[in-house]
């Protein structure tokens, strides 16, 4: 081997030596003079917060202050969980740098912290518009579970402790339970169809079909069951203002839950596409009033019953007036029990062949 192809491969064994002692460096590089691990976000005041925008890689929402709430701006302006917003900032402010990777925005694509190449980016704006700060998360090491980081106004690169994986879906800040209903307090379901009408009733625990059709019995496979427990555990995938659904769908179907307290739930069904929509809401019907005769010492027991009265009530007006003016779309595998027919709960009762 001649002088010159030497001198070239020393030339290339210092040129990769420089490439992989910058790399160390950039990995590994130390952490604070002070030795602490500090957050990212210091000294955000949550109650100064008017909106708060979260993009991910292909959805993005935002969630503006109304009140002493938050809203889904995309979602009609529905309410949003509180415990989510509350979820979602804890989580950004508890991010923590592990170590200083990198002050060169060159480096930012690489490491995932750009807008383009981001898993996340949170930003938090004050009730005027005007951006307070914000996050920029790359995508999760699989294998090291860390991540990267950097503020929004700062180009400052940060290797983070784990953080959780959030959403940018507008429905994961929305809570997707519509209906809280306790199966063992349903005493009745009432189907009205455009072409006919049904009431199953639970007598000593079972579920029956009032004016069952001559020759049919119920179907063993229980179908009727679970249209009598549609309600419990009902959820929605999404919601829209009622002025601004469809004005295509027709709600010319209702189904009518009665519980043992006296609330009835009442659902507007319509459906179109094989996507059920619902309108929905509830009514107390025991009207008495809730009294205390005076100078009468009450049971604890009857005591008790007033107060279960009492809050069954509120409950019944706070679920009227907070699913007033709004539909829902229901997943099939729950909506397909609000418009069962007949038909689908009976089949004929066979007949005794006589013996020979």
């Amino acid at each position: 081997m001649n002088n010159k192809k030497l001198t070239l491969l020393g030339i290339i064994a210092a040129v990769m030596l420089a490439a992989a002692i910058f790399q160390t460096r950039l990995i590994n590089r130390p952490p604070d003079a002070s030795g602490e691990v500090s957050h990212l976000i210091q000294g955000l005041e949550t109650d100064s917060i008017g909106s708060i925008e979260v993009k991910g890689k292909s959805e993005e929402v935002i969630l503006s202050r109304s009140g002493n709430r938050f809203v889904v701006a995309s979602k009609d302006n529905y309410p949003a969980n509180a415990d989510m917003i509350s979820d979602l900032i804890t989580v950004c402010l508890d991010i923590r740098s592990a170590e200083l990777i990198t002050d060169d925005p060159a480096n930012h694509a690489d490491l995932g912290v750009t807008e383009e190449t981001a898993d996340l980016v949170v930003r938090f704006f004050d009730k005027g518009s005007k951006l307070i700060t914000g996050l920029v998360v790359s995508e999760a090491d699989p294998k090291k579970r860390t991540r990267y980081a950097r503020l929004i106004t700062n180009e400052d690169v940060h290797l983070i402790l784990y953080m959780p994986q959030r959403d940018a879906s507008p429905i994961y800040y929305i809570d997707q339970e519509l209906f809280v209903v306790n199966r063992d307090e349903i005493e009745s379901v009432t189907v009205e169809l455009p072409s006919e009408s049904y009431t199953l009733k639970k007598i000593d625990g079972n579920v029956i079909l009032e004016d069952v059709p001559d020759g049919k019995k119920l179907r063993d496979e229980k179908i009727h069951d679970q249209v009598f427990n549609a309600l419990a555990g009902m959820r929605f995938d999404d919601v829209m203002k009622q002025g601004n659904a469809d004005i295509d769908l027709k709600f010319d179907k209702t189904f009518v839950c009665k519980l043992s307290d006296s609330t009835f739930y009442t659902l507007q069904v319509a459906v179109k596409d094989e996507k059920t929509f619902i309108k929905c809401t509830a009514e107390f019907a025991d009207k008495r009033d809730i009294t205390k005769t005076q100078g009468l010492v009450e049971s604890q027991e009857v005591l008790n019953e007033k107060e279960a009265k009492l809050l069954a009530r509120d409950s019944t007006e706070n679920f009227a007036e907070d699913h007033a003016g709004w539909v829902y779309r229901i997943p099939q595998n729950k909506a397909q029990y609000l418009t069962k027919i007949v038909v689908d709960l009976v089949t004929n009762i066979e007949e005794q062949q006589p013996e020979e």
